[in-house]
C-alpha cells in the first residue's frame, strides 16, 4: 500500500516537472518571437528613417544644383542680351552710307566710300568730332589722309594710326596743297607746321591758347606759375615730345621776377639737355603791361635783360616786349595785365613767324 502511494506521488511530481518545463519552453519561444518582432519593427523604422534621411540629403544636394543651373542660364541670357546691345552700338561692318549713332557722345557718323583728302593747314586729330575731345595727334599742312566718314558735327572721320580719328572739315580739302596756296583763313599760324611746336608759359600763354584757333601745338600752361612749376610740372610734361626738330617756346617770369638766379640755373640745365636732343628752344621775353597793382614794366625789363645775359645754353630769343611796345597792345580793363583777344592772336602769329 505504501509503495503504491509512493509511486503515485512520484508520478505526480514528474508530471508537474514536465508540465512546468513545457510551459517555460512555450514562454521562451513566445519571448523569442516577440523579441524578433520588436527587432523587425525597429529595423523597419531605422530603414524608413534612413530612406527619409537619404531622400532629404538628396533633396538638399539636388536643389542647389537646380538653383545654380537656373542662375547660370539667367546670367547667360543677360550676357547674350548685353552683347547684343553692345554690338548694336559698334561699327564693325561699316558700309557706305551707313549711319552709326553714338548715344553717349551725342553725335552720329555717316560712313562713306573712302576718299583721299589733304590737310589745308597743321591741325589736331581728336578722339571725337569736336574740340571737346582729347587730342590724339596732328596732321601737317598738305598731309594726305583717308577719309572714311562724316560726323553730324561736320567733322571728318579719318583712318589714323591703325584706328580712327576726327578732323574739322575746315582743315581738309579735296586737292593737294600747293606751295603758294595760303593756309586756311581761320589758322592764324599761316603756313607754319605746328605739329612739333611746344608752348610753355603762365596765364598769358594759357589764355592765348583760346585765341589761337585750331592748331597742332602742344600747350603746357597754367595760371600764376613760375620757375618751381616749370621744374616740377612743365619739364616732365614736355620731355616725351622733345626730339629732333621740336620747337619749344617758353614765356615765364612775370609772376616771380625776383627768382632770376633760379631761372638762369634751371634754364641752362633744361635747355642744354633739350638742345642736345635735337630741339630748338626759344625764350619769349616777358611782355609789357598797363597799370596794375601786381606787376610793372620796370620789373619786366630788368628780368628780361638779366635772363638774356645769364643763359648760355644756345637759347634763341623772341623779343615779345619790344614787339608789343612797338606795334601796340591792349590789356583787359579789369586787371591791366592780361591781354585782350586781338593782342593774343597777334602774339601767337608773331611767335609762329619767329620760328617758321
Amino acid at each position: 500500500m505504501r509503495k503504491t502511494k509512493g509511486k503515485i506521488v512520484l508520478s505526480v511530481l514528474l508530471f508537474s516537472l514536465l508540465f512546468s518545463g513545457c510551459a517555460r519552453k512555450s514562454q521562451t519561444v513566445a519571448d523569442v518571437r516577440q523579441t524578433a518582432e520588436i527587432r523587425e519593427e525597429e529595423e523597419t523604422e531605422e530603414k524608413k528613417e534612413g530612406r527619409e534621411e537619404e531622400t532629404e540629403s538628396l533633396s538638399e544636394t539636388t536643389m542647389p544644383e537646380t538653383e545654380i543651373r537656373s542662375q547660370k542660364e539667367t546670367k547667360e541670357e543677360d550676357l547674350t542680351q548685353y552683347e547684343s546691345e553692345e554690338e548694336a552700338g559698334k561699327t564693325s561692318d561699316k558700309k557706305d552710307g551707313q549711319v552709326v549713332e553714338t548715344k553717349e557722345m551725342g553725335y552720329t557718323t555717316t560712313q562713306m566710300e573712302e576718299v583721299r583728302m589733304y590737310a589745308s593747314a597743321a591741325v589736331n586729330v581728336r578722339e571725337g568730332p569736336s574740340t571737346d575731345f582729347e587730342r590724339v595727334g596732328a596732321l601737317r599742312a598738305g598731309q594726305e589722309v583717308r577719309v572714311t566718314g562724316e560726323a553730324s558735327t561736320g567733322w571728318y572721320e579719318i583712318a589714323y594710326n591703325e584706328t580712327v580719328g576726327y578732323v574739322s572739315d575746315k582743315y581738309l580739302q579735296a586737292e593737294p596743297l600747293r606751295q603758294t596756296e595760303p593756309a586756311a583763313s581761320s589758322n592764324i599760324a599761316g603756313n607754319v607746321d605746328t605739329t612739333n611746336v611746344i608752348l610753355i608759359g603762365d596765364s598769358r600763354t594759357a589764355e592765348m591758347k583760346n585765341c589761337a584757333g585750331e592748331n597742332a601745338c602742344v600747350w603746357i600752361a597754367d595760371f600764376a606759375k613760375g620757375i618751381s612749376w616749370f621744374a616740377s610740372d612743365a619739364v616732365p610734361t614736355a620731355d616725351p615730345y622733345i626730339g629732333q626738330g621740336t620747337k619749344v617756346i617758353i614765356n615765364l617770369g612775370a609772376n616771380d621776377p625776383d627768382k632770376i638766379d633760379t631761372y638762369i640755373y634751371k634754364m641752362n640745365e633744361v635747355c642744354t639737355d633739350w638742345i642736345d636732343r635735337g630741339a630748338v628752344v626759344y625764350y619769349a621775353t616777358v611782355g609789357p603791361c598797363n597799370e596794375n597793382p601786381y606787376h610793372t614794366n620796370d620789373e619786366a625789363v630788368e628780368f628780361n635783360a638779366s635772363l638774356q645775359n645769364g643763359i648760355t645754353a644756345g637759347v634763341q630769343w623772341i623779343d615779345l616786349y619790344g614787339y608789343l611796345v612797338n606795334n601796340g597792345f591792349a590789356t583787359r580793363e579789369d586787371d591791366g595785365f592780361h591781354y585782350d583777344t586781338s593782342t593774343y592772336s597777334r602774339i601767337y602769329a608773331y611767335y609762329m613767324s619767329c620760328i617758321g
